[in-house]
């Protein structure tokens, strides 16, 4: 190959062969490049085959001695716009070579033809083997290192040694997903790119160094084993975000857990930390921490620094105070105090408008501040067993309260502007003090649950027959003696509660209900009707209407007489009517095709109605403490009994004539079912 200089003619085929050699191994050094980055795109351009004028331009014309090096650096860039130090460094060398080569000579055009060609030859020949060197260093360079995958072998003996068995699924339906994934996978490509990963419940004492290996791990359960402390490990899992701990024996935590900085969700609860671990106040991501189930007797103040917790779990420890500086926590919504020592709280409660959930239930509380009425976005709040006596008018302005529990207390009334909590779904008042409900509660048109129970009410206000949303009444243990008229209006009944004591009570007075009003016939929806321990004598016949019922407690009373109409109700499960003073059961009582449990213990029946024997799904007949002589024929054909009692009858003749009714109870017994004569 030749080249022409002012008209010369020299031969360079050694230099053209150096500068070919340089370019294909650039060419070589780009498909390297792009395979060991693993592109799936089109391959990077590559220049073409350069001509004779690039390899060697005139060198008299200083433009075309710039456009050379240009040229040099354009197709580095071209080949690896990504290349490192090297790839650069090699262009600057190029570049200043060249740019040498013009410097030496002073002025171009003031050299001979035959000197600047020669001087050509030899910097062409030099910017060759820089390229060349340069292609060979690239090559070796961008190798792919051996991956070291020593620490993964080691996880599998720990796990092996230690019952932690491969990824296995286990079929939870309390979950979402219907159940999750837990052990160490044993393949190694899983190891690499795992991202959860549960070693919960395997009664684990200690944990491997290498845990600290698996950096593409975003949430980790070590829940529910025997851990008293964690390895400092820990901390190099920097893409953690969800770290459960809780049913452990920790007292305390490795500093080196300060390193999860994206740690969004920390579970501690039921461990053994008798003092909130300073470490968790630089763990300022957090957004849901619990540390129930401890015994903390004390916050320190570092805990306001986690100005993004939303949900804050507290209940069942030792504390006396809400948390010092807990008034910076502006973005909680959720916060469980329940449980503690309670028995202040501050007015920084007020601080936590955000808040939609506050559980304070079962501490020392004996009032609370006006500023409760600032948590106007709460939608639950739960106050039970403390020891309030009033309560501030204040929480009328809780407009979006949807449930209020403020049972097992000393109120002895509350204030008119409970009115004001037109949102309220549910509200519990029972096991208190009080002696009237005020008119205003007829304002709650959302209520859906009324619990009233164990209190001195004499009398229920006409107007709490205006909520006719109201599914659930509990107005059991007070001192009634009437029920209003119109509570027929409270058509979506579903449960009414109204027997006269509690089991569990002390106290000497209950219900004493004498008669109930023919509009309860008007409760249409009505399933389960219970007026235990009462003083009715007779039923209205209108109780005939309540189709719907499944469940009805009468026992305890004074009743006389059962309606004929009690054979309308054709689904009715249970009727207990244990302690009356009953001395028939009426025909109808046949019809009652769903019946599985009739209780009729300590009456004054003597004999039953052959009508019995159609209760073909009854599985449970009590008739112990009557006066019966004789049974009904037809009682053998209750095929499904399961537990029959007969004691305290006048039956030894009946036994000793009826042969067939004896062997139909041997056969019940040797059934192993329970059957007592």
């Amino acid at each position: 190959m030749t080249k022409k200089f002012n008209g010369d003619e020299q031969s360079y085929s050694v230099h053209d062969s150096e500068e070919h050699e340089a370019y294909h191994g650039l060419k070589k050094l780009a498909q390297k490049i792009r395979e060991a980055q693993g592109k799936k795109s089109e391959p990077a351009p590559v220049p073409s085959e350069p001509t004779q004028t690039e390899i060697a331009p005139e060198a008299p014309q200083t433009p075309q001695s710039q456009s050379r090096n240009a040229f040099r650096s354009k197709i580095i860039q071209k080949l690896q716009p990504n290349a490192g130090s090297a790839v650069q460094s090699g262009a600057d060398t190029v570049v200043a070579d060249s740019s040498a080569a013009t410097d030496a000579g002073g002025s171009v055009g003031s050299q001979k033809p035959q000197e600047r060609a020669g001087d050509y030859h030899d910097k062409a020949l030099g910017r060759s083997r820089n390229f060349l060197s340069l292609t060979k260093k690239l090559l070796t360079d961008n190798k792919p290192a051996a991956i070291d995958d020593n620490w993964i072998k080691r996880l599998w003996k720990w796990a092996d040694e230690h019952g932690v068995h491969d990824l296995e699924w286990i079929v939870d339906r309390n979950t979402k997903e219907g159940g999750y994934w837990k052990g160490l996978p044993r393949d190694r490509t899983i190891m690499f790119n795992i991202t959860e990963l549960n070693l919960g419940d395997f009664n684990l004492t200690s944990l491997p160094e290498d845990l600290g290996k698996i950096k593409t791990l975003s949430k980790l359960s070590l829940a529910n084993n025997k851990l008293h402390t964690l390895p400092p490990e820990i901390g190099e899992l920097t893409n953690l975000r969800t770290l459960y701990l809780h049913g452990n024996l920790l007292s305390d935590l490795p500093s080196e857990i300060t390193e999860l900085g994206k740690l969004a969700k920390l579970t501690l609860h039921s461990n053994r930390f008798k003092k909130l671990p300073m470490e968790l106040e630089y763990l300022t991501s957090l957004v849901t921490l619990d540390l129930s189930a401890n015994h903390l007797e004390r916050l320190s103040l570092g805990i306001n620094k986690l100005t993004k917790l939303r949900h804050l779990n507290l209940r069942h420890n030792d504390l006396r105070r809400l948390p010092l500086g807990i008034s910076h926590m502006v973005n909680l919504t959720v916060l469980d105090m329940s449980h503690n020592q309670l028995n202040n709280l501050t007015a920084e409660v007020g601080s936590l408008v955000q808040l939609s959930e506050l559980n304070l239930s079962h501490n020392q509380l004996t009032e609370l501040p006006a500023e409760i009425g600032n948590l106007m976005n709460l939608t639950r709040l739960r106050l039970e067993g403390n020891q309030l006596y009033t309560l501030p008018r204040e929480i009328g302005f809780l407009f979006r309260l949807t449930k209020l529990d403020l049972s097992n207390h000393n109120l002895v009334d509350l204030p008119s502007e409970i009115g004001n909590l037109t949102n309220l779904a549910e509200l519990n008042l029972a096991n208190n003090q009080l002696t009237d409900l005020p008119e205003e509660i007829g304002n709650l048109n959302h209520l859906k649950r009324l619990n009233v129970e164990g209190n001195e009410l004499t009398q229920l206000p006409s107007t709490i027959c205006n909520i006719t949303s109201l599914t659930y009444l509990n107005a059991g243990a007070n001192k009634l003696a009437t029920l209003p008229n119109q509570i027929g209006d409270l058509y979506n009944l579903v449960e009414l509660n109204l027997r006269g004591d509690l089991r569990s009570n002390q106290r000497k007075w209950g219900n004493m209900i004498t008669r109930l009003p023919s509009e309860i016939g008007k409760l249409s929806k009505l399933k389960v009707l219970n007026l235990w321990r009462n003083r009715i004598i007779l039923l209205p016949t209108e109780i005939g209407n309540l189709t719907q019922l499944t469940h009805l407690s009468l026992s305890m009373n004074h009743l006389i007489e059962i309606p004929d109409t009690i054979g309308n109700l054709e689904n009715l499960v249970d009727l207990t009517l244990q302690s009356n003073r009953l001395k028939t059961v009426p025909p109808e009582i046949g019809k009652l095709a769903r019946l599985e449990h009739l209780d009729l213990w300590n009456n004054k029946i003597e004999k039953l109605p052959k009508e019995i024997g159609e209760l073909e799904n009854l599985r449970i007949l009590n008739l112990e403490s009557n006066m019966l002589k004789k049974l009904p024929l037809t009682i053998t054909q209750l095929l499904n009994l399961t537990e029959l009692n007969l004691r305290e009858n006048n039956l030894q003749v009946l036994f000793a004539s009826n042969n067939l009714i004896k062997e139909w109870l041997l056969k019940l017994k040797e059934k192993s079912y329970h059957i007592l004569y």
